[in-house]
């Protein structure tokens, strides 16, 4: 076993660890979350379109929020490009993921900066886990490649979120 192999498995087990224990509070925590978000997006065109204000509960979220696809968000998306701030959360996004979109074509997801920690640490977590379970990090010890997406950079949005990003910060 290389030395990277043997860090990973010690970072592995720790939060393979925390994630059997956070599984013990997971509905108290999601249902804190979901009141923090809520609490935070309310007084966006999505927050106020929903009565936000108005959810304190899960049972309150379900019936203000419909489960809907991609289209029926897309407006608020092309809202978003077009430069608009506060339509899904606070002020605006810092970059917009571009999805390959085998169900609807190319989707745009915005990504915050409030979101940016959730992704990254969501990512490492699903990995260590795996890792964990699988008892086997020696991929680590050679040579790794990884495959992305398009590594050319599409503007969509760039001159109105930057032009409204920064009016937010005045």
């Amino acid at each position: 076993m290389g030395l990277k192999s043997f860090v990973i498995r010690i970072a592995a087990s720790f939060i393979a660890h925390k994630i059997q224990s956070d599984k013990k509070n997971a509905l108290k925590d999601q249902n804190s979350l979901m009141k923090l978000l809520v609490s935070k997006a309310k007084n966006t065109v999505f927050g106020i379109e929903h009565s936000f204000s108005e959810i304190h509960n899960y049972e309150d979220f379900k019936r203000n929020i419909p489960v809907r696809d991609y289209e029926d968000y897309r407006h608020y998306i092309d809202e978003i490009i077009n430069g608009k701030k506060d339509i899904l959360w606070p002020g605006v996004p810092k970059y917009f993921a571009k999805t390959s979109g085998t169900t609807s074509g190319v989707k745009y997801i915005p990504i915050t900066k409030d979101s940016m920690p959730n992704h990254l640490n969501t990512a490492r977590a699903a990995l260590m886990n795996y890792f964990h379970l699988k008892k086997n990090a020696r991929i680590f010890d050679g040579k790794v490649i990884f495959l992305s997406g398009s590594p050319v950079l599409d503007m969509k949005g760039f001159s109105s979120c930057r032009k409204a990003f920064r009016h937010s910060l005045s």
